[in-house]
């Protein structure tokens, strides 16, 4: 099985390294964690995955996420993880 490659968006929060902790686990995958202050958009196109890991605050106070989603969500498999349920609603159809 090919390895997947895995986007890890940290939005300041430490439950995004067990996430890390547990996906380096399975072996199944090339995991990259990307700070989202420091994320570059443009670099985004080569990963199979992106995982938004939680953060304070609502998903709409980060400018690139709507970007992130309307560019790759057709194409990519996109995990929002996230407190309550702050991500399904804002994309909720």
């Amino acid at each position: 099985m090919k390895k997947q490659n895995i986007l890890l968006i940290d939005q300041n929060d430490s439950f995004t390294y067990n996430l890390a902790h547990l996906l380096n686990e399975t072996g199944y995958c090339n995991l990259l964690i990307s700070n989202y202050y420091e994320l570059n958009i443009t670099n985004i196109s080569h990963f199979d995955k992106i995982i938004f890991g939680p953060g304070p605050g609502r998903p709409d106070e980060y400018s690139h996420f709507k970007e992130i989603i309307k560019t790759y969500g057709q194409h990519k498999s996109i995990l929002g993880i996230c407190r309550p349920s702050s991500h399904r609603t804002l994309f909720w159809k």
